[in-house]
């Protein structure tokens, strides 16, 4: 509805909303689920952070919540603590299981 308003009016959507953002921030995205811990750290992870992002974003939603906890921590060490993470559970996860590892992560600051 957002985009039909603003045809209407011959605007933008930002400005409807009054505002917007000069620069976006970026983050690397991968860390598949298929991806070993040292794969997900060595080759792919802080190959981000050698590129310039501030963020990266991995997979999570594996059969055991320990083995999605065990993933963060490692990027995290990996990474450093001025790099976010984030996590993404492409929908393989029950409520349950992301309430579990939502309370593992605190320490983590994830993003």
């Amino acid at each position: 509805m957002w985009d039909a308003w603003a045809k209407t009016l011959g605007q933008p959507v930002w400005k409807l909303f009054g505002t917007y953002r000069s620069k976006v921030p970026l983050y690397g995205s991968g860390g598949w689920l298929s991806y070993s811990i040292p794969e997900l750290l060595k080759e792919e992870v802080t190959a981000y952070v050698k590129q310039g992002f501030r963020a990266v974003k991995i997979k999570v939603g594996s059969s055991e919540v320990a083995t999605d906890y065990e993933r963060p921590v490692r990027v995290s060490e990996a990474i450093g603590p001025n790099i976010k993470i984030m996590m993404d559970a492409n929908q393989g996860m029950d409520f349950p299981s992301a309430l579990s590892l939502a309370r593992m992560t605190p320490a983590l600051q994830i993003t």
